[in-house]
């Protein structure tokens, strides 16, 4: 049996914010979200925002027959059906028997620099990039390649996330600590 922090641990670790946020508040455990800024649309940007990925999958045919998909391992059957190629990165490899769909499939962990970026771009001859907005300096990098190369990028959204305090840097959650430490 799990002691209250533990199970809102094991919540969140299943990816599920808002499953996480029950669990603390059922144990009466304090909880802080820590969330990157998301990133904001610039007048350099061809974003096509959307909510889901099946969202995003229905309108790809119709930007480009290459995409760079940067959306991590957990929702590529989305894609699966597609007739297009895609050059997938993630850290972690698709569990086995995942629907993928056809193109590269590429490991690597950020940050990435710019210059990596728009190699990527043109070494695999990319046409449009999907990617969740996840904002944080990391993996910002593929969308100022694409602002430079004029590519559409479609944005999905975040989900989204349970009432509660929420910080967006180290300072903050440290703050926050403090706070209830003393």
């Amino acid at each position: 049996m799990f002691s209250p922090p533990a199970a809102a641990a094991a919540a969140a670790s299943a990816g599920s914010a808002s499953a996480a946020a029950a669990a603390a508040t059922a144990a009466g455990v304090a909880r802080l979200l820590f969330l990157r800024p998301a990133w904001e649309k610039t007048a350099a940007d061809r974003w096509i925002e959307v909510d889901s990925h099946r969202a995003a999958a229905q309108i790809l045919p119709e930007l480009a027959q290459r995409v760079f998909l940067t959306i991590g391992r957990q929702e590529l059957a989305a894609y699966a059906a597609l007739k297009l190629w895609f050059l997938m990165r993630m850290i972690d490899p698709p569990q086995p028997g995942t629907a993928m769909p056809q193109g590269e499939l590429l490991l690597a962990r950020g940050p990435f620099t710019l210059a990596e970026e728009q190699q990527l771009l043109a070494q695999f001859q990319i046409e449009a990039i999907v990617s969740k907005n996840s904002g944080g300096d990391a993996t910002y990098a593929k969308i100022v390649a694409a602002q430079t190369a004029q590519l559409p990028v479609v944005m999905i959204a975040r989900p989204a996330m349970p009432q509660g305090e929420q910080v967006t840097d180290l300072a903050g959650a440290v703050a926050w600590v403090k706070q209830r430490l003393l």
